[in-house]
């Protein structure tokens, strides 16, 4: 029963307003019977508190209201609960325009503040793709600097004394050369052109790259 009391609500201009109507209690202090009194726990004690229904009724609007609103009645001896209701409609009717205002502008704010986040995400997918980016065009250069000393270095063994026909396993001399040469020639980043080179830059992304790398 508590917690279906906490749930009723009154809907005004479009907003819900939490209510809650319950009996007042009060703290008593209730003496121990003789069996509470041979508990350990009530040693050196006569009484406990205990609350007590006052059989008065609370009216409470259970939401936060702007200063200067009441959000409690409680009926007394001299005034019911019913008496009440004229100035509770009166609070919650005047209240009602202020909550729909308070509404809007924290769900006005929330939605701003994910505007920013998504922006925030977007540089930071737009940063870590540039970084990739330079990343992937640093890697084509040392390809392409690795390349050239392996050019170099097949340079120099072409001015040696070399006799092709010289069998290197089952591979003559001559074909181990050409195998060289056919594998500098494929693996020049500069021979694919410089378009094909940075389409392939192009095709980094921050989400991608990690991937290609693992790839390569």
């Amino acid at each position: 029963m508590e917690e279906e009391r906490k749930k009723l609500a009154i809907e005004l201009q479009g907003e819900k307003i939490p209510i809650q109507l319950r009996e007042k209690n009060r703290q008593i202090r209730r003496p121990l019977t003789a069996e509470e009194k041979r508990w350990s726990w009530n040693a050196g004690k006569d009484w406990k508190p205990e609350l007590q229904p006052t059989g008065r009724l609370v009216f409470e609007i259970k939401r936060y209201l702007p200063t200067g609103f009441r959000h409690e009645w409680l009926e007394t001896d001299e005034v019911a609960l019913e008496a009440c209701l004229p100035e509770i409609f009166e609070t919650l009717t005047k209240a009602a325009p202020l909550l729909v205002l308070e509404t809007q502008q924290r769900l006005e704010k929330a939605r701003l503040a994910r505007i920013a986040e998504h922006e925030r995400y977007l540089a930071e997918q737009a940063r870590q793709r540039d970084d990739n980016q330079w990343q992937r065009f640093l890697e084509l250069a040392d390809t392409w600097q690795r390349h050239e000393r392996a050019r170099h270095f097949f340079l120099a063994l072409k001015q040696l004394d070399l006799e092709l026909d010289t069998m290197i396993g089952e591979t003559s001399l001559g074909e181990w050369l050409a195998w060289v040469e056919h594998r500098l020639e494929a693996g020049n980043p500069l021979n694919q052109g410089i378009a094909t080179l940075f389409a392939d830059i192009e095709n980094v992304t921050s989400y991608t790259y990690s991937r290609q790398r693992r790839q390569w």
